[in-house]
């Protein structure tokens, strides 16, 4: 018997994840503050479990999106996301037990300087 082939797709749009870098002139005074991409993924947008609110949601955070995406060995809680012109934190990192897939759970800024 054959096995059925049961492949999400990731069809939401892409992601870029990255850090911020702050540009200064020749006196180190402040110009401004730039997206340096690290990397891009393709994701979707899933929804929130019982188990994620208990788990993820508390009082010192807010979670805003949670989205499905490839697992990647360089992507950490330290970098941001830019989807579209928007920009997030990721709060949490949730990798599946292949290692083949991570959830994201993301937090919105304000903007990059925020």
């Amino acid at each position: 018997m054959q096995q059925k082939y049961n492949r999400e797709e990731l069809n939401s749009g892409r992601l870029f994840y990255g850090i911020k870098q702050t540009l200064r002139d020749k006196n180190k005074k402040f110009i401004s503050t730039e997206f340096v991409e690290s990397g891009k993924l393709y994701f979707k947008i899933k929804q929130f479990k019982f188990d994620d609110f208990k788990m993820y949601f508390g009082i010192d955070s807010k979670v805003d999106m949670k989205v499905k995406t490839y697992y990647v060995n360089d992507l950490s809680k330290n970098h941001l996301i830019r989807i579209d012109n928007d920009y997030y934190d990721i709060i949490t990192i949730d990798v599946d037990s292949q290692k083949k897939y991570a959830y994201l759970y993301l937090q919105k800024r304000g903007g990059i300087d925020d």
